[in-house]
């Protein structure tokens, strides 16, 4: 993000992020890359969406499935968020890996982050 200060540009790190690392299935992957470039937006930003919508609801159903093949995918997200993510999981008792695939079930692209939210300018 860049920060407007005294008439001048300067960048700064997002202290509101959080950086994660999960591993998600081969074929969600590729349906959500396929679901950024289809609506101009970031991997990162569908699944914060999915978590977002995923913890509105105060009941979840999670579906048995069979393991398969992860990929390792590393982003960021909203810091509250995350926390929020987190004390879900510790609740249900799985793990925070899960609830990531399932909230791509819940993903509102009407809603979603245009890709070049990162380079947004802010005033201070």
């Amino acid at each position: 993000m860049w920060i407007e200060h005294k008439g001048r540009l300067i960048q700064a790190k997002d202290i509101s992020r959080h950086r994660y690392k999960t591993y998600l299935k081969e074929d969600v992957l590729t349906e959500l890359k396929m679901l950024a470039a289809t609506h101009n937006t970031e991997i990162g930003y569908l699944l914060e969406n999915g978590v977002y919508h995923l913890l509105q609801h105060d009941t979840l159903a999670l579906q048995k499935h069979p393991r398969c093949a992860k990929k390792e995918f590393r982003t960021t997200m909203d810091a509250e968020l995350f926390a929020a993510l987190s004390e879900r999981a510790a609740s249900l008792r799985v793990p925070k890996n899960r609830l990531i695939e399932e909230a791509v079930q819940y993903i509102d692209v009407s809603t979603l982050k245009h890709k070049d939210y990162r380079y947004r300018i802010e005033t201070r």
